[in-house]
C-alpha cells in the first residue's frame, strides 16, 4: 500500500468488484451461497457490499507478496510446460465450458465458474505477452502459482473464520459438500 506500486493496489481495489459481482451474478443462477441478516439499507448494503468486495484481491495479492518476500517456492523448478496448439485449443474449450456450463447445468457444474476468470484471461495474457501464470509453466516456475494457490487458501481461512461467528454472514449450499466444512466454507473451497 506504501511501495512505488499504489497505482498498481488501486487499480487491484477497483477491479475487484466486478470481479467478485462476476461470481455473484452466477450465483443467482448456481445458488451456491446465500446471506443472512444483511443491512435494512439498500444504499448501506451497496457501500458496504462494495467495500468488502474491493477487499478480496488485494486481500489475495497482499499475502502472494509476503510468500514472495520470504522467499518461499521462489526457486522451485518444474518440468516446463510445452504448450502445443492443441493444448492451446483445449484451454480454449476448457475456458468458454467454464464459462457456458455453470448456467446450462448448474447442479454440477458450479464449480467450473471459479475457472472462468483464470483459463481465458490468463491464454489473453500469454497470447499478448503480458505476465501469464501459463508462461510461468511453460518457463518452468511454478512458484508463483503455489504462492497464490496458499495465498486464497490463507485469505479465504480468515474470512471465512469471521464469517463463522458473524450473525450478518453468508451460508453456503454447495451440492455433495454440505457436510464437510471448515467455518462455514465447504472443505474444497
Amino acid at each position: 500500500l506504501v511501495s512505488h506500486r499504489r497505482g498498481e493496489t488501486g487499480a487491484m481495489f477497483f477491479w475487484s468488484v466486478p470481479f467478485w459481482y462476476f461470481f455473484e451474478a452466477y450465483n443467482l443462477v448456481i445458488k451456491n451461497w446465500y446471506y443472512v441478516f444483511g443491512l435494512h439499507s439498500d444504499l448501506a448494503e451497496g457501500i458496504f457490499g462494495w467495500l468488502a468486495f474491493a477487499s478480496v484481491l488485494p486481500a489475495c495479492f497482499f499475502h502472494a507478496e509476503f510468500l514472495k518476500a520470504t522467499g518461499l517456492w521462489g526457486n522451485l523448478r518444474s518440468t516446463p510446460l510445452h504448450l502445443t496448439p492443441v493444448i492451446n485449443a483445449l484451454l480454449s474449450v476448457l475456458g468458454v465450458a467454464c464459462l457456458v456450463l455453470p448456467l446450462v447445468i448448474p447442479r454440477y457444474a458450479f464449480w467450473l465458474v471459479w475457472g472462468a476468470l483464470l483459463i481465458l484471461p490468463d491464454l489473453y495474457n500469454l497470447r499478448r505477452g503480458f505476465p501469464s501464470l501459463l508462461q510461468d509453466l511453460v518457463l518452468g516456475k511454478p512458484g508463483r502459482i503455489l504462492r497464490l494457490l496458499l495465498s486464497g487458501a490463507w485469505a479465504g481461512l480468515v474470512w471465512e473464520s469471521f464469517n463463522y461467528w458473524a450473525r450478518g454472514k453468508w451460508i453456503y449450499t454447495v451440492p455433495g459438500l454440505e457436510h464437510w466444512k471448515l467455518f462455514e466454507m465447504p472443505l474444497l473451497g
